[in-house]
């Protein structure tokens, strides 16, 4: 888990990165591989969570393909990208995670931020 900190309502966050062959979903029950209806071959899941606390451990809020994260979905490309953008994980709370903390879940390097960005201007 990679500590998020805390979004814009002061709720702490963590992310987990779910890579080809790993175990995820509740008591790692599920594995990430070609027999996963969800598997893209070289596209990781980012999931997010609720930080742990002292007082109740860390719980799931959301799944993201990375690709999706950084704009790259070749169904729906994404002008705007949640890692330039930020993210709302939750329609019903609006919670919501910043474009650091998107950046951060997903290890974002500065030439894939710097490049979306350049293409963002060449849209308008």
């Amino acid at each position: 888990m990679i500590n998020l900190g805390n979004n814009k309502q002061g709720k702490a966050l963590s992310s987990k990165t779910i890579n080809t062959g790993d175990k995820y979903g509740r008591d790692d029950c599920l594995t990430y591989d070609k027999n996963d209806i969800y598997f893209r071959e070289n596209d990781p899941l980012i999931d997010f969570y609720y930080a742990a606390t002292d007082e109740s451990p860390a719980y799931f809020i959301s799944q993201y393909y990375r690709s999706t994260l950084m704009g790259k979905c070749e169904v729906l490309p994404d002008k705007n990208p949640a890692a330039t953008t930020g993210l709302c994980l939750c329609g019903a709370t609006g919670l919501t995670a910043t474009a650091q903390q998107v950046q951060t879940a997903c290890n974002a390097q500065g030439h894939e931020l710097r490049l979306l960005a350049f293409q963002a201007l060449q849209e308008t």
